[in-house]
């Protein structure tokens, strides 16, 4: 009733009304966009968002504002639904205001990498905010609760009727002003319409991309400066038009300075920044920046040493253990605790606090700033948490009075270890922002801000225009996109590699030879991406490649990859790379923690033979040191085999056992790890539990095993609904890659 008695209010004000559900044509556009907004919000910024919806008509996207008072998920969904098969094709949507909040359970294999256990860790935090309820409809879910505190959150389990991978229909952004940035509810709304404002303002300038700074934070992988040097020639194959200048291309690291927060807000106001990326950590209020600091002298290395100690001893002020420890560790290397009084601790109070804040960037900091650029990528954990009324470093960003327009950000911890800038040069050619996210999107990946944002490509409007539609309006069309592999656009020709692998199912021996003769490395990773698609002798060669190529990226994801395929081949070229290339750290850390993904005797073997035919300068020396490292893997391994199956072992250990399998899908034990769930003998829960696991072994030489097991299971129907569940969901994902 209230929303009826919103549209007679409104339909007798002095600007026309658009009726829910209405879109309004506009340049004979071929494409449609939803603004799905609640009730007070639209009432309260009407003006603004209708202007919004006025300049993308005028760039030829048609568009409609649904305003209601949204009781449910559901409820959004399905009006969604309902104008995503209808023409003018939906290509997106953004939710504006008070839309409800889905968070997701039993999908972590949905995200990048988050396993935080479900049954142990409460239900606010255990679960993952995603929107992809609302843009993949392929996705099926089973409603839980509604959270008792906050109303506008539901939670879902995904459930095994729906598919079990991403692979959104629509693209879709958030638009929500945290409790943290306003004080009442006219401040509120002041701020979604002054952001409403500058986002009309963007619309209306034909801008391209010609400025970047990317950002690399401690911690990350960035700490790998082969990994860092390199992205200076990817960033060139996206954005080409910014390399004519140095003026136009910036390259930072945590590095530079001891206090980098400060550059960093420098090049943040700078307000002809097309893109700033930040590849770092993050919670959901802060950027971490710096990380510990690098001193040059003996001074600044003793102020340094006595700053950790007080910040320890302010730290364990509460907990004796922490203190104790603290103290033995002090008279251990022969520092006197009596330096540090309580007095002593209070005089530098003040001091060290300043210091400690100098570190990072919290979110109220940037509501002090001005900040230029117009899409910002945080890559890193929580910062787009639009969840949280405490505020999120994406809000922070956006609703900010510069000119800064959208961010991407992820809701939950994401992986270091992945491409995040996969096809970004989308960018560059003119595609929507959210057109972008919609090709790489995880369960905790999102947009902040309007996803509708574009730069005019470097052959102006109309082809923008084009390009845009194109991905909507010629999804399935092969021969269009065969037509972009002679691209001069590199982008163009990952971007065509991607969608052609997603129509043939026979594409693989064509895959091998592209990446035979590609000079690209953006697109020699999207043919690696795509290969991993394909279970067979093609998918084998490539990785064999893979893992000598030039760039650290391509061998770094090869060895991820050849590691969880698990066959004897791999095993020589990626101790290769682990004993013999100190120079690219993340290639040696992939290699390090998988290698117990393979046969360990082998590894062993292959490991001796190498060095002792090589010529370092103390090759027993390193022989001795790998075989202590394979020695404790093999009694780790034996020790987390033996948990698994020891009824006699506490539930916990034996669970969390299980859980370790989805980091590392150890194929030399599938069969006895598959055996374990047809068990009957043992634990319903822990059965569940490894029975989820084993859906991480997708790419496993032994994934016809486990299917071969689990298959009678799911549709077995005298075994439990919940293990019945999860065998149906596991084969799913194990069946995403072909065999062909």
């Amino acid at each position: 009733m209230k929303r009826y008695l919103l549209l007679i209010i409104l339909s007798f004000s002095c600007i026309p009304f658009l009726n829910a559900g209405t879109f309004v044509k506009g340049g004979g556009g071929r494409t449609s966009f939803a603004i799905i907004v609640d009730d007070m919000t639209y009432r309260m910024c009407r003006e603004q968002i209708d202007e919004y919806r006025s300049v993308l008509q005028s760039e030829g996207l048609n568009t409609c504002i649904i305003a209601d008072e949204w009781n449910s998920p559901e409820q959004v969904k399905s009006v969604i639904e309902k104008y995503a098969f209808r023409k003018p094709v939906l290509e997106g949507v953004v939710l504006v205001g008070d839309i409800p909040i889905v968070r997701v359970r039993r999908g972590q294999h949905l995200t990048t990498a988050f396993k935080m256990n479900e049954r142990t860790f409460p239900m606010e935090e255990s679960s993952v905010p995603s929107d992809r309820f609302y843009d993949d409809f392929d996705l099926k879910f089973s409603f839980i609760k509604r959270d008792s505190l906050n109303p506008l959150i539901y939670y879902y389990n995904l459930s095994e009727e729906g598919a079990q991978h991403i692979d959104s229909d629509i693209y879709s952004a958030r638009i929500k002003v945290p409790e943290s940035m306003y004080s009442s509810e006219d401040q509120k709304y002041e701020i979604l319409s002054n952001y409403f404002r500058k986002v009309v303002d963007a619309h209306k300038v034909f801008n391209p991309v010609d400025n970047f700074i990317y950002f690399a934070g401690h911690g990350y992988n960035s700490d790998c400066l082969t990994a860092w040097r390199q992205q200076y020639f990817m960033f060139k194959e996206y954005f080409p038009d910014c390399y004519y200048s140095a003026d136009n291309h910036e390259f930072m690291n945590f590095r530079q300075y001891p206090d980098m927060k400060y550059q960093l807000f420098s090049q943040l106001q700078k307000d002809n920044t097309d893109i700033f990326m930040f590849y770092e950590h993050g919670a959901f209020n802060i950027q971490y920046i710096n990380g510990e600091r690098r001193t040059s002298s003996l001074q600044s290395s003793l102020d340094e040493l006595m700053y950790e100690i007080r910040e320890e001893f302010r730290k364990s002020v509460n907990n004796e253990k922490r203190r104790n420890d603290l103290l033995a560790y002090l008279k251990e290397t022969g520092i006197d605790a009596g330096l540090f009084t309580d007095e002593l601790l209070e005089k530098y109070r003040k001091a060290d606090s300043v210091k400690s804040r100098s570190i990072n960037i919290y979110q109220e900091e940037l509501a002090e700033l001005n900040l230029g650029s117009r899409f910002v990528m945080l890559n890193a954990c929580y910062n787009g948490s639009f969840h949280r009324e405490d505020g999120y470093v994406a809000a922070y960003h956006i609703f900010n009075p510069g000119k800064t327009i959208v961010a991407q950000g992820n809701t939950v911890n994401v992986l270091q270890d992945k491409w995040a800038d996969e096809l970004i040069g989308m960018l560059a050619l003119g595609f929507r922002v959210g057109q972008w996210q919609r090709e790489v999107n995880t369960l905790e990946s999102h947009m902040t801000g309007d996803p509708t944002y574009r730069f005019v490509s470097e052959d102006g409007v109309d082809n923008s225009v084009c390009m845009s539609n194109a991905l909507v309006l010629e999804k399935d069309n092969i021969d269009y996109w065969s037509g972009l592999m002679d691209s001069k656009s590199c982008t163009g020709r990952a971007l065509a590699v991607k969608r052609i692998s997603e129509l043939r199912k026979d594409y693989s021996h064509e895959l091998l030879r592209m990446f035979r003769k590609e000079g690209s490395i953006a697109v020699k990773l999207q043919i690696l991406d795509a290969m991993m698609n394909y279970g067979n002798s093609d998918r084998d060669s490539l990785l064999l490649l893979a893992l000598k190529d030039n760039s650290e990226l391509v061998r770094r994801l090869s060895t991820y990859h050849a590691c969880r395929v698990g066959k004897d081949i791999f095993i020589e070229p990626v101790l290769n790379n682990y004993l013999f290339h100190n120079e690219a750290q993340r290639v040696i850390y992939a290699s390090e923690t998988n290698l117990k993904l393979f046969d360990m005797e082998k590894v062993q073997e292959t490991g001796n033979r190498l060095l002792e035919a090589s010529n370092l300068m103390d090759v027993n020396y390193a022989v001795d040191v790998f075989n202590k490292s394979v020695a404790a893997q093999k009694k780790r391994l034996k020790a987390d085999i033996d948990v698994i199956f020891d009824k006699s072992a506490s539930y916990d250990r034996r669970e969390s056992a299980i859980r370790g399998l989805r980091n590392y899908p150890m194929s030399q034990y599938a069969s006895v790890l598959a055996s374990f769930v047809a068990d009957p003998s043992q634990d319903e829960n822990l059965r569940v539990v490894m029975c989820e696991a084993l859906g991480w072994f997708n790419m496993s030489f032994a994934k016809d095993e486990i299917i071969g097991i689990l298959e009678p299971l799911s549709v077995d129907a005298t075994i439990s609904g919940r293990l019945r569940e999860e065998a149906l969901k596991s084969c799913k994902r194990l069946k995403t890659t072909s065999d062909i």
